[in-house]
């Protein structure tokens, strides 16, 4: 079975989650604090219609089992949990009271590799609760212990890397997958995603990369707009895709594909290979980014930013029966732009992914072939 959990490396410093929501009731605070807390203000009506806080109210341990409890619904039952050393700053700051529905809002704001314990990293997150009206009731910063990435969790099916934290020339911090080749590397790859976020698929093509010698970093694109974008390839999937990649802004993408072009840097030379929407990202950074080469996989607005003169040597794929690209007009554009290596394959939309019912084994093997050799060329 594989396992699906996020490890220590796979939780990004920045990254966000709201979880929620958790409504009180009356019974639920009085049963609580009658076993645990029998303060009068949390037990009694009409003892606490007289208290400053004019009724009744959750007891602050209540509020933080209900905080938990929304934590390891939303978030902590899908990871690599191993427990937890306590939490720093807990404030109570406004009363929960019956009726309220509570929300937790968490970012992930520091990292530490356990020295003592090599199979445990130590996450802290910084955690505002807040009610229906928008106030915040509790905040802590959370402390969670997670086992690191066994080291044997590179089977066929399952991923080799890590996520890293990257940030973008305005400031914007946001995950990547890394993926690092044994020894040293030939130079880096940037992966960048379809509309379906660096999912499984995309995983496994960045250790492609890194297994034929490069380092390989796939860059959450989504990050600004959704957080954790991972999509299958149902219908609804892909509408939902799109919805998210048209509020992508362009400028954005190349901002953070440039991001990741500097963190693979320490490798050497640095190309970037894209698809579907990723060809599109590469077609416009091979014209304004920093990259030594560029490949794209049939990038659905190439031909309506076709001015652009790539600025690096560039490889372009095309599948011949793809509706969405018509080969109309992809021909006009190969004629325009002799000096990009262009290919078109008896093939759909989406021929390199093997999870989709477009995938062509010999389309995907050929053009891989050629982004190899291109890569060979140009980065080494």
């Amino acid at each position: 079975m594989t396992d699906t959990r996020k490890y220590f490396e796979d939780i990004a410093i920045g990254e966000r989650r709201d979880c929620g929501g958790k409504v009180v009731t009356k019974e639920e605070i009085v049963a609580f604090a009658t076993e645990y807390d029998p303060q009068s203000f949390h037990i009694d009506e009409a003892a606490a219609k007289t208290s400053i806080y004019g009724g009744l109210i959750a007891s602050g341990w209540h509020t933080g089992a209900m905080v938990m409890r929304l934590m390891v619904d939303n978030f902590v039952s899908n990871v690599a949990s191993v427990g937890s050393p306590g939490f720093d700053n807990l404030r109570w700051v406004k009363p929960v009271r019956p009726g309220d529905t509570l929300h937790v809002r968490s970012e992930c704001i520091e990292k530490i590799e356990s020295k003592s314990r090599p199979t445990i990293g130590i996450v802290k997150f910084k955690n505002e609760t807040y009610n229906q009206k928008g106030e915040t009731v509790m905040t802590m910063t959370a402390i969670g212990l997670y086992l690191r990435r066994p080291k044997d969790k590179t089977a066929k099916g399952e991923v080799m890397g890590e996520y890293v934290t990257l940030k973008a020339e305005d400031g914007h911090g946001f995950p990547a997958y890394v993926a690092r080749p044994e020894g040293k590397a030939r130079g880096g790859v940037v992966v960048i995603q379809e509309i379906f976020g660096v999912n499984a698929h995309i995983k496994q093509v960045t250790d492609g990369f890194a297994k034929d010698g490069y380092l390989a970093v796939a860059p959450d694109m989504f990050h600004r707009v959704q957080q954790g974008v991972d999509l299958g390839y149902t219908q609804e999937e892909v509408t939902k895709g799109r919805e998210i990649a048209m509020k992508a802004a362009g400028e954005n993408l190349l901002r953070d594909a440039e991001a990741a072009r500097a963190y693979a840097a320490s490798a050497g030379k640095v190309g970037i290979v894209g698809y579907c929407m990723g060809g599109s990202v590469v077609w416009s950074a091979a014209a304004h980014g920093k990259f030594d080469c560029a490949v794209g996989y049939y990038g659905g607005r190439i031909l309506e930013n076709a001015a652009l003169k790539p600025r690096c040597p560039t490889l372009l794929h095309f599948g011949e029966k793809d509706a969405g690209i018509p080969i109309d007009k992809v021909r006009p554009f190969i004629a325009q732009h002799p000096e990009v290596e262009s290919h078109i394959y008896a093939a759909d939309h989406g021929f390199n992914c093997d999870h989709r019912h477009h995938y062509d084994a010999a389309a995907a093997k050929r053009a891989r072939e050629r982004t190899i050799g291109h890569f060979r060329r140009h980065l080494g």
